[in-house]
């Protein structure tokens, strides 16, 4: 049996609008549209009436939070979503729609208006090699509920507060996404990273590499990336060291191991007919006098140490910079 391979990645948003203004909402809307024109997926946790007006696809749980939600009220097009009479969301698109039809009439043309997409995908015609099949997922408070989303396409995610949103998005499409990913590594790289627990649920299909953008009150700091804020930054190590080339800096040429008598054959063929001194680092770029240091190295029956790449008697051991970085090597043969 073949096993289908899916272009593109799912990202995961939750709430992304939160602190936004309008303006920004509008910048974030094109954003969606830049990574769907590049091939990937979108799932959005999200309440704002103009992100879900303009989803290729709904998901709407509900009917309520808590113990009274968990439950796949419609799956559709935004214009599917109103027609739903038990949906809030459907309520709210339709009023939604209402006032903004009021104050284009009135005169506020500069208002943009959000049309439905042109052509929407029939997931559920194409659901094998066209979308991810969640099937009877019973997570949390989550009953028994098999949704269906599109790829290459945006999906909202919406329904009232604690009506189980994020665990079908995180607990259950991206748990099972990582999981499945870190499955697919090998042992020594499975070693790093903690591997989840199995959502409940009985099946997931077509569910590709994932990414979730999570809510979050901290924006990091200084150094921060996007690679730390995604928490992607360990895969990239791991990536690194599995399949990167250490090289010099300096000179480019990759880094091999070397036994100690061909780093003695190489020392004598490239220094022939030259003095060589081998040194050994005892400080590398850190502050201080290093007064006992030198009284050490004098002991030991050293005359000299050197000092940022000049030689200082240890006999007479000059006095340094405190705050200035100093490298202290030790002569050990010539």
């Amino acid at each position: 049996m073949s096993v289908p391979i899916f272009r593109g990645t799912l990202f995961l948003f939750d709430e992304p609008t939160t602190g936004l203004h309008f303006d920004d909402v509008a910048k974030l809307l094109g954003a969606f549209k830049r990574l769907l024109d590049a091939g990937h997926s979108l799932l959005v946790i999200e309440h704002n009436l103009d992100v879900i007006r303009a989803s290729d696809w709904i998901l709407d749980l509900g009917p309520e939070g808590g113990d009274g939600g968990g439950r796949l009220l419609v799956a559709g097009t935004p214009e599917q979503v109103m027609a739903e009479p038990a949906s809030h969301t459907g309520r709210a698109l339709l009023d939604y729609d209402t006032e903004r039809a009021a104050v284009l009439k009135v005169g506020h043309a500069l208002i943009p208006a959000i049309s439905p997409p042109a052509v929407v995908r029939d997931a559920v015609a194409d659901r094998a090699a066209a979308s991810i099949v969640v099937y009877r997922a019973r997570e949390h408070n989550l009953r028994d509920i098999e949704v269906t989303i599109p790829r290459d396409g945006m999906t909202v995610l919406t329904g009232v507060s604690g009506s189980g949103k994020s665990t079908l998005a995180f607990d259950i499409i991206f748990a099972e996404g990582q999981r499945r990913y870190l499955e697919s590594l090998n042992a020594y790289a499975r070693q790093f990273v903690q591997p989840a627990s199995r959502p409940d649920f009985d099946a997931i299909f077509g569910i590709p590499p994932t990414v979730a953008i999570e809510q979050r009150t901290s924006r990091g700091g200084r150094k921060s990336t996007v690679g730390t804020l995604t928490e992607v930054h360990h895969f990239l190590r791991l990536l690194y060291v599995k399949l990167g080339v250490q090289h010099c800096p300096d000179c480019h040429v990759p880094i091999e191991p070397q036994s100690a008598d061909s780093i003695a054959a190489l020392l004598l063929r490239e220094a022939k007919g030259r003095k060589i001194e081998l040194l050994a680092p005892l400080v590398v770029s850190r502050k201080g006098y290093y007064t006992d240091l030198a009284q050490w190295a004098l002991a030991k029956g050293y005359a000299g140490l050197r000092v940022d790449g000049a030689m200082r008697p240890t006999a007479q051991w000059p006095r340094l910079d405190r705050f200035r970085e100093h490298t202290i090597e030790l002569p050990v043969g010539t």
